[in-house]
């Protein structure tokens, strides 16, 4: 934004002389306010930080840029479209930036989106709820500022009473079992009509579940270690054409680095290439390994041979210290509700669906799933786990896994 700013009025305002220091000004008192943050990269409760005298300071110094920005370029919109929207950009930064300190207070505005004693703002770029948490994010070169509702519920539930229309929504993860009711109560959908039909493939001849013993628990710091000694003998049966989920990006990483010298199939790594190439190098190889951890759970299409084994390291629970599991834990406790069952079993459950639905993509397909998370059968809640997965024979025994493919192959040869 800056960078626009000073280019803009260099162009079209070539007699303001204050436009360069302005945008220096933003530019490094975002840098500095980047540092008062912490190395790393990461995610946390603004609250961890809120009372610390020279984050205020930063924060402070960022205002007072930006207010000086806006008058410069308020001095000069008359002069370009360009500078109008710079001018524009600068002031909704202002009034997210006031939303962001108020915590909320008085976001909504009046019937014309303005802001009380602030400027107006697309009213749609902030969410309007009675409970926010503010929590921050940090990057390599960067950081965002984050003021997220705990529930849209009743946003949404307004949002669609205000909409005469009939809503549906699709898809073959909204359920967990044949209950809507997670999906269904976290969009403030109340009174809505649920259908369930089982999917037209046929997992009890096509795919196989194997779950593999004596593994550790997730916690284990050998966790990841085991995952790629129990997989690497999956993988080789595979011959390959096997998607390695994970879910965390330290475990992409370890995975990736132990294959290199377990397996002799091709290894093609989340963040490497860009995704659609990742797929289509996979698609053309036809017996690599991917491994991938969020955007590679969902979204992914890959029918056929060349995908025939999904490898899931952990169930997918959100981690424990991310700033809005942990709000919206507190806020279902202060409800008498029980978070772990009532969201983090529900949405894991989802998140799971998710991941294993890559394996199965036509009639034609089939494939191995192995799940290494031994909570599956260890802890009484992994049931509800398991009764979510597909209708497939669940095995125990890594000569299953050979033997699987093997009838795959007699069946292809005879007549």
């Amino acid at each position: 934004m800056a960078k626009d700013a000073l280019v803009e009025v260099m162009q079209h305002a070539p007699d303001e002389g204050l436009i360069r220091g302005a945008t220096d000004r933003l530019e490094n008192v975002s840098k500095d306010f980047r540092l008062l943050l912490g190395s790393g990269q990461g995610r946390a409760p603004w609250a961890s930080l809120q009372n610390q005298d020279d984050v205020i300071d930063g924060l402070f110094e960022i205002r007072s840029s930006l207010e000086t920005l806006e008058k410069i370029l308020k001095a000069h919109i008359d002069r370009s479209t360009g500078i109008e929207k710079c001018w524009q950009r600068v002031r909704n930064q202002l009034a997210k930036l006031d939303a962001f300190e108020s915590d909320a207070e008085g976001l909504a505005g009046d019937e014309n989106g303005n802001v009380p004693n602030r400027m107006s703002f697309d009213p749609d770029e902030l969410p309007v709820s009675d409970e926010y948490i503010r929590w921050f994010e940090t990057r390599q070169r960067g950081f965002v500022l984050h003021l997220s509702p705990t529930s849209i519920s009743n946003t949404f539930h307004d949002y669609i009473a205000n909409h005469e229309a009939a809503w549906i929504f699709t898809s073959a993860t909204l359920a967990v079992g044949d209950d809507f009711s997670y999906f269904a109560d976290n969009l403030g959908l109340h009174h809505a009509k649920t259908f369930h039909w089982q999917s037209p493939f046929d997992f009890a001849s096509q795919g196989l579940l194997y779950l593999p013993t004596a593994m550790p628990e997730p916690s284990s710091r050998q966790f990841t270690r085991a995952v790629v000694d129990a997989a690497v003998p999956v993988i080789n049966a595979c011959e390959g054409r096997t998607f390695v989920l994970v879910t965390s990006y330290r475990a992409l990483k370890d995975v990736a680095s132990f294959l290199e010298s377990e397996i002799d199939y091709p290894i093609l790594v989340q963040g490497s290439q860009p995704r659609t190439e990742l797929l289509n190098q996979f698609r053309l190889l036809g017996n690599a390994v991917l491994v991938g951890t969020s955007s590679f759970w969902e979204g992914v299409d890959v029918k056929g041979e060349a995908l025939s084994c999904v490898i899931i390291d952990k169930l997918p629970f959100a981690a424990p210290d991310e700033p809005l599991l942990q709000a919206r834990i507190q806020s279902m406790k202060q409800n008498g509700q029980n978070p772990f069952f009532e969201y983090q079993i529900p949405e894991a459950v989802i998140n799971l669906k998710q991941g294993v639905g890559r394996l199965i993509r036509d009639v034609n397909d089939y494939g191995v799933l192995m799940l290494c998370d031994p909570r599956l059968t260890t802890k009484a809640y992994g049931k509800i786990f398991l009764k979510n997965l597909p209708n497939m024979p669940l095995t125990r025994d890594l000569n299953d896994i050979e033997q699987f493919f093997a009838d795959l192959k007699m069946e292809e040869v005879l007549p």
